[in-house]
């Protein structure tokens, strides 16, 4: 496999490859410091049940090192197809986050991947839809395990639906840029963020151009709905696609969101702050 590392891991296909990129992920004891009471569940039982129900490994990537780490891999089942969407194709995925060192609790998401962007949105909320799942390590039911996994691909039905629904939401200039501070607050709250988590616009304003943020990447993104402006400022914000000044007044590119469970939060986030929008426009029509 190429060594090449995207914004959401590294592309794999097989398990050698996620043994290559993401070994713990295939570790088959836990970590020595845990007692008798973790209920071990390594990641190749769900491997195996994924596989079993058509899901295959698309991107893997591991926090730090060691057999036992925080690892998060995407899979997507060939069988759903795509979301078709203007200029677009949105794939359905399954994201698997796991460890073996106690510190992570097995969680199963419902994802995303916009193939004209190679970019990995994660859904942390939809109506009617159970958009994640969290298994403890203590006293797991494999067998119900197994049965949401299988279950999990019904909140697709409605992903395309939502999509719809964000692409009828129209946002003016001053609604992007509201959006785009909101987002910037997410992304590095320490500096850019006030105690009550509200965006610091002066601070922001200091330290990079706003409208960089919702700037189109591509032509078929000049458009000026909810959908089209989410993906925008996603792609940008973590691939680091602006420039911004660092507190010492130094100009350079915006690091790539590339820590896995950073990746991970800061796009639930995201979709959260973009299910807020969506709701405020209902309840003003």
């Amino acid at each position: 496999m190429e060594n090449l590392l995207y914004s959401i891991g590294y592309k794999v296909k097989s398990r050698e490859d996620i043994a290559t990129f993401a070994p713990a992920a295939l570790s088959n004891t836990i970590s020595p410091v845990l007692t008798e009471r973790y209920s071990f569940f390594s990641t190749e039982q769900f491997l195996d049940a994924f596989e079993a129900l058509g899901w295959e490994p698309t991107y893997v990537k591991q926090n730090g090192v060691g057999p036992y780490a925080r690892h998060i891999i995407r899979f997507r089942n060939p069988s759903l197809g795509s979301i078709p969407v203007e200029g677009d194709e949105i794939i359905p995925q399954l994201i698997l986050d796991n460890s073996h060192d106690g510190f992570t609790k097995a969680r199963i998401h419902l994802g995303l991947f916009r193939k004209v962007s190679e970019t990995g949105i994660v859904i942390a909320e939809l109506p009617g839809v159970s958009c994640n799942y969290k298994f403890l390590h203590v006293g797991v039911n494999q067998k119900e395990m197994m049965e949401i996994i299988a279950d999990t691909y019904e909140g697709y039905k409605k992903v395309g639906e939502r999509i719809k629904e964000m692409q009828s939401v129209f946002m003016s200039e001053d609604d992007k840029m509201e959006f785009a501070y909101q987002t910037i607050a997410k992304r590095d709250p320490e500096r850019f963020a006030n105690e009550d988590k509200t965006p610091d616009k002066e601070a922001i304003d200091e330290a990079l151009d706003i409208y960089d943020i919702f700037e189109p990447v591509r032509p078929q993104d000049a458009k000026d709905d909810l959908w089209t402006l989410f993906n925008v400022v996603q792609e940008r914000t973590v691939k680091g696609l602006f420039e911004q000044k660092s507190k010492k007044g130094r100009k350079s590119q915006a690091r790539v969101i590339t820590n896995a469970a950073r990746n991970l939060e800061f796009n639930k986030e995201l979709w959260t702050l973009t299910e807020s929008v969506l709701q405020e426009a209902y309840e003003t029509v």
